[in-house]
């Protein structure tokens, strides 16, 4: 048997290094959750502004820094110090513990202060925890990453979309980066396309007819800054801007990268709802807060050139209403691969040519390259107007009979390629990509320069104008799913695929033909309603076609904020309660023909007819009223 000496100093011994090993598991999650803690300090260009914000932020008092992170840094202190009082407790505990000297009421004592103590230690240690998920939680409603997902912003509050109205309902066709976009590259420019012609004084800060070659940002109506830091806006001297020959697409490129090469950052960017369009009538329309929405800037900077994807038309003989489409792998710099040309005029755009030649002259055709879907179309119509589509609106027509030649020209490159040189001010004589980089036209991974990269296709044009509506294959997903709350993911984006030989004219997906609605008890503030829309070309395997590969129908997607989901019926009920989105598909679609779209004609029919009065297609039947206040859709509660 062993001595009471010898069983209490072994009982000692396992109590003392139980405590030991509290002691430090308390400090390591200490220290771990102070490591955690939510900072957001951000780097920018290096002006004296940027110095003592960033020397601020490292002595953690920056006056700027957002409400969440000071919340968050007042109650950790406030716990910490809590628990080093605690810590400090147990230690004197298991101090009074070792030498007790055998006196039970000393035990007794210390060994309640003991327990205590580590019952204090892990109720503060689940408040860290707590604490710091609560605020990671409330970060992410502000950047975009926490509870809601990406492509929140903060005007709307927690979980909200805030200011994002004016996208697809109003001015806004479309914008790059997308709203909730992930890993944008450093060296990025912004393009912003309006459904119409902008004020330039709106976005060139001191523009005017008689200063039209100032390029400086109107920081006053376009506010550029970390998400966390809305007092940090780009200067109007930190970014230039240019816009389109059409005069709907506003490009801002930064002078300096965005971020910083060590952590990924948020970035926001807000238009005043005074933007105009060239009338000088509200962009944003009804929407008079403006626009907003916010991106995640990588760590990274684009050198990867861009190439051509696939061309339309391919060689072969077409009719001579066909427009020339060229795809390419990335987005595109929207102002060098669109503009003008008219024969004899002082400045023509010539990045992209269009030339016909006729046996007898060779020359470059008069008319219009376009960029749309997502900067990354680029389009050729001319100005030699041959007619009328069914919608009566005008076609235009390359020369019969004539062979043409299409060049995509690659841009001259810096010492550091794939960089585009740039000629004059905030422009390229090539195509390039967001980032500036040249093209990349002999597909080979690196850019050189025009007298290699430039790409060339040709097709014969017949004396044949083609009249045929593009006309819908699928929906995905179809017309009411069967249950009222739906079997919809609330971020199922709307996919049409199109017949075959439905080619679609990409620079006419815009918000005037393309429309969501939304409607119900959720879907009360329009102001958080958008969407937008972007296309592919598949190939004969319903792939996207590659360079040289014939195309043979397209595919079209209605990006848009998250669905909000319905709630069960009350009394029965069922309309009032449900959360309804219905896509729009308007006459104005166009193929690249120039045909417009027929609502009421579809594949799913096995009909070319079309019916009077029946102007929608709902679950293969026609119908003469909008599908969800048809018998196509009759939901039923659960």
């Amino acid at each position: 048997m062993q001595r009471q000496p010898e069983r209490e100093l072994k009982k000692r011994g396992r109590f003392f290094k139980w405590t030991a090993i509290a002691t430090l598991w308390f400090l390591a999650l200490f220290v771990t959750s102070i490591a955690a803690t939510p900072v957001w300090a951000q780097t920018g260009l290096e002006t004296a502004q940027d110095i003592s914000v960033n020397v601020a932020e490292a002595a953690g008092v920056n006056a700027q820094t957002d409400l969440v992170t000071i919340i968050g840094r007042i109650i950790n202190i406030a716990l910490g110090f809590v628990g080093v009082i605690l810590l400090v407790i147990l230690i004197y505990a298991g101090y009074e513990y070792m030498t007790a000297g055998g006196d039970g009421e000393k035990v007794k004592k210390a060994v309640t202060r003991i327990r205590n103590a580590i019952i204090g230690l892990i109720i503060i240690a689940a408040s860290f925890a707590i604490t710091n998920w609560i605020l990671s939680m409330l970060a992410g409603a502000v950047t975009g990453t926490g509870l809601f997902g990406g492509g929140a912003t903060t005007q709307g509050g927690f979980g909200q979309w805030g200011n994002s109205g004016c996208l697809g309902q109003s001015g806004i066709v479309y914008h790059y980066p997308e709203p909730g976009q992930k890993d944008v590259p450093r060296n990025t420019a912004i393009a912003i396309t309006f459904s119409e012609a902008v004020d330039k004084a709106s976005f060139i800060n001191g523009w005017s007819e008689s200063t039209p070659t100032v390029t400086d940002l109107n920081a006053d109506m376009v506010k550029i800054h970390p998400l966390n830091n809305p007092k940090d806006n780009l200067a109007p001297n930190k970014a230039r801007v240019m816009v389109s020959a059409n005069g709907k697409i506003v490009v801002i490129k930064p002078n300096e990268p965005l971020g910083n090469a060590q952590q990924p950052v948020y970035y926001e960017i807000a238009l005043d709802g005074g933007i105009k369009n060239a009338s000088g009538t509200a962009m944003c329309g009804d929407f008079k807060s403006g626009y907003s929405w916010s991106f995640q800037v990588s760590t990274k900077i684009d050198n990867t050139p861009p190439q051509v994807l696939n061309y339309f038309p391919t060689p072969g003989i077409w009719a001579r209403n066909v427009v020339t489409q060229i795809n390419f792998s990335e987005p595109m710099l929207p102002i060098s691969v669109s503009g003008f040309y008219k024969e004899g005029a002082p400045s023509n755009f010539q990045n992209l040519l269009a030339q016909s030649d006729d046996g007898k002259t060779v020359k470059i055709v008069d008319g219009e390259w376009r960029v749309s879907n997502g900067y990354r179309t680029a389009e050729f119509a001319t100005t030699d107007e041959c007619g009328t589509n069914s919608c009566l609106m005008k076609m235009y027509c390359f020369p019969a009979s004539t062979t043409m030649a299409m060049t995509v020209r690659a841009a001259q490159v810096t010492d550091n390629p794939p960089q585009a040189a740039e000629a004059g001010p905030f422009g390229f004589d090539g195509a390039v990509d967001m980032a500036g980089n040249s093209l990349d036209g002999d597909r080979n991974s690196t850019a050189v320069g025009p007298d290699q990269d430039n790409v060339k296709f040709g097709f014969k044009t017949s004396e044949e104008i083609r009249i045929s509506s593009p006309v819908i294959g699928a929906t995905d997903p179809e017309v009411n799913p069967g249950k009222v709350r739906g079997e919809v993911a609330l971020d199922k984006n709307v996919d049409v695929t199109w017949q075959k030989d439905s080619l679609l004219l990409m620079s006419s997906l815009d918000n005037a033909s393309v429309q969501m609605r939304a409607k119900g008890p959720k879907e009360s503030d329009p102001n958080t309603w958008s969407w937008y829309t972007k296309a592919i070309q598949l190939n004969a395997k319903d792939e996207e076609a590659s360079f040289g590969e014939e195309l043979s129908r397209t595919k079209m997607t209605i990006y848009h904020r998250p669905f909000l989901p319905s709630d069960m019926p009350k009394n029965n009920d069922v309309w009032g309660s449900l959360n309804i989105y219905a896509p729009v598909l308007r006459h104005k679609i166009m193929d690249v023909y120039q045909n417009c779209f027929n609502p009421a004609s579809s594949d799913l029919q096995n009909t070319g007819s079309v019916k009077e009065g029946t102007p929608n297609l709902c679950n293969e039947a026609q119908k003469s009223v909008d599908c969800w206040k048809s018998d196509a859709w009759l939901p039923k509660p659960e």
